[in-house]
């Protein structure tokens, strides 16, 4: 509220001269408080699978997964920055699948909040039989194309705001990168970048908060690396005593999990206890999803890894109290 000055007539001692009526300034609501509004989640869910460890359920999430938290941060970031502009701008996301997954989910929520992004997923076409690119590609609406060229030629076409598309390219996941930041800033797109936005590292504040609160006595975490938000996120927000663990996993064998060394960013391995002892051995997924469903637990290869590491910790420390991040895990 912006206060009104006022002052009183010169040898006028019996009169007072009335202030101007005082009115309410509009506050402006940010996109953040209106997404809160609308996005009414629950913590996602906690459950013990092994003696002193326990899994925390990101699948649980709308979307599916625990890139529900780092997708929404930066969107959020970017609309409050005034850097994404909610009638219309382009947001352009790379990714190998549940991020993209998230991102969809997330243009439903913001359409009820009246911010119709437009929205490109964009992927090497070698992922698209993979279980979250498929539900990507088979998501009715969800316009699809195998070069920039013709999808530039559609946005022309049809210049509607709210639109969904995806971009399958040739290459790795490194060339759909580069080539995908190069498009970015010369159409003025806005990239969703989940390896150096800090806004991602920054996000799992919350997820730390709710392993303190699901779990007091915690004394250790474990993680997976894919961009390492999740994993710098919670040593900076856990307490001190609780250890992080992670270890790397070998280039392209675990969807979703790399060596976060290759990337320099955010997330520094010398604060992840373990990681330099070697990377998580592939031989071991199969038996370690299986013994997730005997728990009641269903989820993919980088939960099975984590939990995998979790039980290596228990079994080196049996008073301690683990754990795990199961990125995309739902229970019964």
């Amino acid at each position: 509220m912006t206060a009104v000055k006022t002052t009183s007539v010169p040898f006028a001692p019996l009169s007072v001269v009335p202030s101007a009526p005082r009115t309410e300034q509009p506050k402006s609501i940010s996109f953040a408080d209106q997404f809160k509004a609308v996005w009414q989640v629950p913590p996602t869910p906690m459950r013990k699978v092994h003696e002193n460890v326990y899994a925390k359920l990101e699948g649980h999430s709308p979307g599916g997964s625990i890139k529900d938290r780092t997708i929404s941060a930066m969107l959020l970031n970017m609309l409050d920055q005034g850097s994404l502009d909610p009638r219309g701008d382009t947001a352009i996301l790379v990714t190998s699948g549940s991020a993209g997954v998230s991102l969809l989910k997330l243009h439903e929520v913001f359409s009820l909040m009246g911010v119709h992004l437009n929205i490109v997923i964009a992927m090497p076409k070698a992922y698209v039989h993979k279980e979250q690119p498929n539900l990507i590609f088979e998501t009715p609406g969800v316009r699809v194309f195998e070069d920039v060229a013709s999808m530039k030629a559609d946005m022309q076409k049809f210049p509607l705001a709210g639109q969904a598309r995806m971009l399958l390219l040739p290459g790795a996941f490194i060339d759909a990168q580069r080539e995908m930041a190069a498009v970015s800033a010369q159409e003025g797109w806005s990239l969703l970048d989940q390896h150096y936005d800090d806004t991602c590292r920054q996000a799992h504040r919350e997820t730390a908060d709710q392993i303190i609160s699901q779990c007091p006595d915690v004394t250790d975490v474990v993680v997976g690396t894919g961009t390492g938000a999740t994993a710098a996120g919670l040593v900076d927000f856990l307490p001190p005593h609780v250890k992080v663990h992670a270890r790397p996993a070998p280039i392209g064998v675990v969807d979703g999990l790399t060596d976060v060394r290759r990337y320099s960013n955010f997330c520094s391995a010398d604060t992840l206890s373990g990681y330099a002892d070697g990377e998580f051995p592939a031989e071991m997924i199969a038996e370690e999803t299986k013994q997730l469903v005997e728990k009641g637990v269903f989820a993919g290869p980088s939960s099975a890894c984590t939990y995998w590491l979790a039980k290596e910790v228990v079994k080196h420390n049996p008073e301690s109290k683990i754990v795990f991040v199961c990125a995309d895990g739902v229970q019964e």
